[in-house]
């Protein structure tokens, strides 16, 4: 992802746009779309688990907080 050129705040404006019904979270379908964006192509079986990895809680959702964490482990990010 940084490779890519990606930064959090990039991450932060794709995450609001994909968050379609506003509710600060992304489900499954949500972040799929947010691949093809990214120009990551991958099957929706590696990408669920790629998603379930980052489902930090187990909730089914990721918050923007479990998806830097998921892009980028070694920062150590805190949204509040």
């Amino acid at each position: 992802i940084s490779r890519g050129g990606y930064t959090p705040r990039d991450l932060a404006e794709m995450f609001r746009r994909l968050d379609e019904d506003g509710n600060g979270q992304l489900s499954f379908e949500e972040f799929k779309a947010l691949l093809p964006m990214m120009h990551i192509g991958m099957s929706d079986t590696v990408a669920f688990r790629v998603f379930e990895t980052f489902d930090d809680d187990g909730a089914g959702s990721i918050d923007f907080e479990e998806f830097l964490l998921g892009v980028f482990p070694a920062q150590g990010f805190f949204v509040a």
